[in-house]
C-alpha cells in the first residue's frame, strides 16, 4: 500500500494496517515498526504513537475478535490526516500552555473521525484535567445539540468527585430536561449530595457496583434515607436530598449487597408510590433479571393481588432459569387456594420441569 509520508522512519509505514498479534515474532513487521514511534498510551486500549523525526501522528487500536479465542485479536494502525495531527498536538503537547479560546479547541476536536476524539477525550481525564474542565461548555452543548453517543462518556467523567459534579450540574442547568440529561444530572447530584455520597456502593462505576454488607451493619447515613420496608430479602431506600435509590438484596435476610440504581429508576419509583397500581409493578418486572425480584417485593407491599397476574410468567422463569427467590415467591402465592390452581395450570403446561419446579407442585397441591 502507498504511503502518504516520505519521512525516513515512518515512511514505510502504510497509512493503514492490520496485523494479527498469535503471528511469530519474526512476522510482526508492524509490531516492530510501531515500537520506534513515541508511546501516548495512558489508561486505555488505543492510543496515539507519534514519529520523533517528522511528528507524523498515529492512531493505535486493538480489534479483539468477537470469537473470544484469541486467533483474530490484532493491532490496527492508522495514520492521522495531518490536519488532524495538528489539532491532536494542541493537546499532546500544550505542557500546561494555556488555552485562549477554549470552545475554538473544542471545535477542532469535534470535526476529528469519532474514534480518534473520543480517544483522545478518554485521556483527557488522565492527561489534562484542568484542559477537560475548560471544555466542557462547548463540549456539554454540542451533546445537548446533537447527543453524541461517545461524547455522553466524557461528561460521565464528571460526575466522579464533587467538584466536577458541581460543574457539570452548571452547565446541565442551562438545558431543558431530558431524559440523556436527567441521567447525568442524577449521577451528579448523587455525588455532591451530602447525605448519601458517603454511602459507599461503589458509585464511580457505572453501572453502580454493588458492595456486600450484613442487614445488620448497614453504612450508618442509610438510616437517614427514606425505607420502603418490602422485606429483609429485598428493599428500596430513597435519598430526600438527591432522590438516589438504593437497592439492597439478600438470599437469606441476613447479608446481601447494597447497590445505587442507576436505572431505571422511573420504573422502580412508580412501585414505591402509595397509590401503585399493577401496571407498574409489570412495568417493572418485564425489565428482566434483579427487578423481577424487585417488582414482586414492593408489589406485596400493597397484597397478594398485585403480584398475583405475574404467576405465569414467574412459573416460566422458574423453569427457564431455577432460582430459591422464585421459588419461595410462588410457594408464598400459593397459599391461597386460587392462586395454587393458577401455579398448577402453569406447571401443567411447561414442556419440562426441575426440582423447584416439582417442589412447588407439590407445596401447591399441599393447599
Amino acid at each position: 500500500m502507498e504511503t502518504s509520508a516520505t519521512c525516513s522512519l515512518c515512511g514505510p509505514i502504510p497509512d493503514y494496517a492490520t496485523e494479527y498479534y498469535n503471528l511469530d515474532d519474526s512476522e510482526r513487521k508492524l509490531w516492530r515498526q510501531a515500537l520506534l514511534l513515541k508511546s501516548h498510551k495512558l489508561h486505555h486500549d488505543d492510543y496515539f504513537v507519534e514519529c520523533p523525526e517528522c511528528g507524523a501522528l498515529f492512531l493505535l487500536e486493538n480489534d479483539i475478535a468477537s470469537t473470544g479465542s484469541g486467533d483474530y485479536d490484532g493491532l490496527v494502525l492508522t495514520r492521522l490526516r495531518a490536519e488532524d495531527a495538528a489539532v491532536l498536538r494542541e493537546i499532546l503537547h500544550r505542557a500546561g500552555r494555556a488555552i485562549e479560546d477554549p470552545a475554538g479547541l473544542a471545535g477542532r476536536l469535534l470535526r476529528l473521525p469519532d474514534d480518534v476524539c473520543n480517544v483522545v477525550l478518554i485521556d483527557l481525564w488522565s492527561r489534562d484535567r484542568e484542559l477537560a474542565r475548560r471544555l466542557l461548555p462547548a463540549l456539554a452543548e454540542h451533546y445537548v445539540a446533537r447527543g453524541c453517543g461517545w461524547l455522553w462518556g466524557f461528561l460521565m467523567g464528571f460526575t466522579n468527585t464533587p467538584e466536577d459534579a458541581t460543574l457539570l450540574l452548571g452547565e446541565l442547568d442551562r438545558h431543558a430536561a431530558t431524559p440523556g440529561l436527567d441521567h447525568l444530572r442524577a449521577l451528579a447530584r448523587a455525588t455532591v449530595c451530602s447525605i448519601c455520597r458517603s454511602i459507599a456502593t461503589h458509585a464511580t462505576s457505572y453501572p453502580y457496583a454493588p458492595t456486600k454488607f450484613r442487614l445488620d451493619a448497614l453504612p450508618r447515613d442509610l438510616a437517614t434515607l427514606r425505607r420502603f420496608g418490602a422485606s429483609s430479602r429485598t428493599d428500596v431506600w430513597e435519598c430526600p436530598e438527591c432522590d438516589s435509590l438504593f437497592y439492597w438484596r439478600s438470599e437469606d435476610g441476613l447479608e446481601g449487597n447494597l447497590s445505587r440504581i442507576s436505572e431505571p429508576t422511573d420504573k422502580v419509583r412508580a412501585c414505591l408510590q402509595s397509590a401503585i397500581d399493577g401496571k407498574a409493578i409489570d412495568s417493572l418486572f418485564r425489565r428482566g433479571g434483579e427487578w423481577e425480584r424487585m417488582a414482586f417485593a414492593l408489589g406485596m407491599r400493597s397484597g397478594a393481588d398485585l403480584v398475583r397476574p405475574l404467576v405465569p410468567r414467574m412459573v416460566g422463569r422458574l423453569a427457564s432459569e431455577p432460582e430459591r427467590w422464585l421459588h419461595d415467591a410462588l410457594c408464598e402465592l400459593a397459599r391461597d387456594p386460587a392462586t395454587a390452581a393458577a401455579v398448577l395450570a402453569s406447571i401443567a403446561k411447561l414442556k419440562r420441569t426441575n426440582p423447584l419446579v416439582d417442589s412447588l407442585a407439590a407445596r401447591a397441591r399441599a393447599n
